[in-house]
């Protein structure tokens, strides 16, 4: 549709301060999770242009039993990565939508999972 097309294009030629603001405040979350996650000793995928992140269902196994094992033992919601075709499975999927004191509470629930040794 022409109008929308012209209308990114005045938005991208426009001032994108907002945008690069936007993108330090999704850095800034993704660095503190991607760290955390690595020091409980999980596997994650840092993205460089998304604001999800990637886990490696710790000890291998089903990620829709992982994350419903996340849900019901410490009240944290994930995406398994399998609802996002077969290359998703033995993934989960955690958005950095939320501010960082809920990432940070999030990074505490997720301490308490017991998981295998590497």
């Amino acid at each position: 549709f022409g109008a929308t097309q012209e209308a990114a294009a005045a938005a991208l030629a426009g001032d994108q301060t907002a945008a690069r603001e936007l993108v330090v405040t999704y850095e800034r979350r993704r660095d503190l999770v991607v760290t955390a996650i690595r020091d409980l000793g999980w596997d994650v995928i840092e993205s460089h242009g998304s604001f999800f992140i990637w886990i490696a269902v710790p000890g291998g196994g089903d990620d829709v039993a992982f994350a419903n094992r996340l849900l019901d033992e410490v009240g944290v919601a994930v995406a398994p990565g399998s609802g996002f075709g077969s290359r998703g499975r033995g993934f989960i999927r955690i958005s950095l939508v939320h501010d960082e004191a809920t990432l940070s509470e999030l990074i505490e629930r997720l301490a308490l999972i017991a998981i295998p040794a590497r």
